[in-house]
């Protein structure tokens, strides 16, 4: 999509905040393409910011909702909740919407990775976060769907802690703001 490309940069990892700002510029242009059909809200421990994730990790599990959850509803406001949080050892990154919600047989196609039509892209972001979060975190990191029809549809993200990195105090980037003094 257009936005993915501006974003474009050498890294590939962002701490969680950095994700999270460019989530909130993605969520801003979508909100003006969508006439502000929908309304996001942030729920983030402080503790999780420094944790280093793949770039775009959250942006394909928000545009699912905005662009599949949402397409039938009428009057109706769209709402998205972002939730980050540490618990029972995992790092959990959470996107709950209000949405159509999915069917379990939805949910277990997108779990598999089934062979889709030409017109059904709407797995593949989701598909390429979960491959990307096992090439980077390993078989313990997964991604969990729950959903009632016509309710809601959530998607957690879930990193184990002894796999994933923080960015150092001082470091940006892994540039030592000290090495330009010498």
């Amino acid at each position: 999509s257009i936005v993915s490309c501006s974003f474009r940069s050498s890294v590939s990892f962002y701490t969680v905040r950095e994700e999270l700002d460019m989530l909130e510029t993605y969520v801003y242009l979508m909100r003006i393409r969508y006439s502000n059909g929908f309304e996001v809200s942030y729920d983030v421990q402080r503790s999780c910011e420094d944790y280093l994730l793949p770039r775009l990790t959250l942006q394909p599990v928000v545009e699912n909702s905005i662009t599949h959850g949402f397409d039938e509803m009428d009057e109706e406001l769209g709402q998205i909740k972002v939730s980050v949080y540490q618990a029972e050892g995992f790092l959990s990154l959470a996107v709950w919407d209000n949405g159509r919600g999915m069917s379990q047989e939805q949910i277990d196609m997108l779990l598999r990775g089934r062979v889709r039509r030409r017109d059904d892209n709407s797995s593949i972001g989701l598909e390429n976060v979960q491959a990307r979060l096992r090439l980077n975190f390993g078989e313990a990191a997964c991604i969990r769907f729950e959903s009632e029809l016509g309710q809601f549809t959530q998607v957690t993200l879930q990193i184990p802690l002894e796999a994933i990195s923080r960015r150092e105090e001082g470091k940006e980037n892994g540039h030592d703001p000290d090495d330009d003094r010498r």
